[in-house]
């Protein structure tokens, strides 16, 4: 069974490398026929992906997020779930060219990974009385709450990166009359100023409760809410930058470029969490108290 999902994830990125190449393709073509076969083929890895992480969940009779294999493809996932929701709301060609890059590089990195599967420890087994009615090989306990507000945070600020880095470029050809053939592509500086603070408005929300999920999974662990270790620590970092990024545009009104580079700071700081400090510390966040 497992061969099967491994299998299932290699369709999953061969599906999003082509959807890119497509994308790709239609920018140089001009033929914007080509985007709607982009999207069809970023759909079918969307589906591949979803059928390789069930057949794991089903395997190992828990989800997948106990190893960095698992918490890496489980993140594209949800970033991909994300971004198939904006690319049917709004019809985005460029965006999706920047974002099928990142997915499908992540991907292909996790097909690089060792991918055994291994058993939840007890610690990660404290189940919540909101999740005890679900079946039983669906309680991951808190974790459970805390990796799926804290995924799909990550995934709203991966676009918000995306979008940022899109406004940035944008900027920097108006202002240095330098134009590109992705000049007429891209949104506006207001539209694109707009959704930036869209996607933080959702994932900042989302972010907090992952924080606060994993303090009372922690209190229940460990017996202590929070004992400032270094991805708890960075985590509040991350949340900080955010709640400044909001607090600006929200009460003192930034807009463009100075709120954009918050966001990209910020998704800078999420990226150090989630790969900087498991590979610094050489073990996963799970166990870092140990148990």
């Amino acid at each position: 069974m497992l061969i099967l999902s491994e299998r299932f994830l290699q369709l999953a990125s061969v599906s999003l490398w082509a959807s890119l190449a497509v994308y790709v393709a239609r920018f140089k073509a001009g033929t914007p026929r080509l985007a709607y076969f982009g999207g069809l083929l970023a759909k079918a890895g969307w589906v591949a992906l979803s059928v390789s992480l069930l057949v794991r969940s089903l395997v190992q009779g828990h989800l997948p997020i106990t190893t960095f294999f698992e918490s890496l493809t489980t993140l594209v996932w949800v970033a991909l779930t994300i971004y198939l929701y904006l690319d049917w709301k709004w019809r985005w060609p460029v965006l999706s060219a920047f974002f099928l890059l990142l997915a499908s590089g992540g991907l292909a990195y996790a097909l690089f990974l060792p991918q055994e599967v291994r058993a939840l420890p007890p610690v990660l087994q404290v189940v919540p009385p909101v999740i005890r009615a679900l079946p039983p090989k669906l309680q991951s306990g808190w974790l459970l709450l805390h990796v799926t507000f804290n995924f799909f945070s990550y995934g709203a600020f991966t676009l918000s990166f995306l979008i940022g880095i899109q406004y940035l470029w944008q900027d920097y050809q108006l202002k240095h009359k330098k134009f590109t053939i992705w000049y007429d592509r891209l949104p506006s500086l207001d539209r694109l100023d707009f959704l930036n603070a869209r996607m933080i408005n959702w994932g900042f929300p989302l972010l907090t409760l992952g924080i606060i999920t994993g303090s009372i999974w922690a209190r229940y662990a460990w017996g202590t809410y929070w004992d400032w270790n270094a991805k708890e620590s960075w985590s509040l970092f991350t949340w900080l930058i955010f709640a400044f990024a909001l607090y600006f545009r929200d009460i003192r009104k930034w807009r463009g470029r100075k709120a954009v580079l918050f966001t990209v700071i910020g998704f800078l700081a999420v990226l150090f969490n989630y790969f900087g400090i498991n590979f610094l510390f050489r073990h996963p966040h799970f166990f870092i108290r140990g148990s």
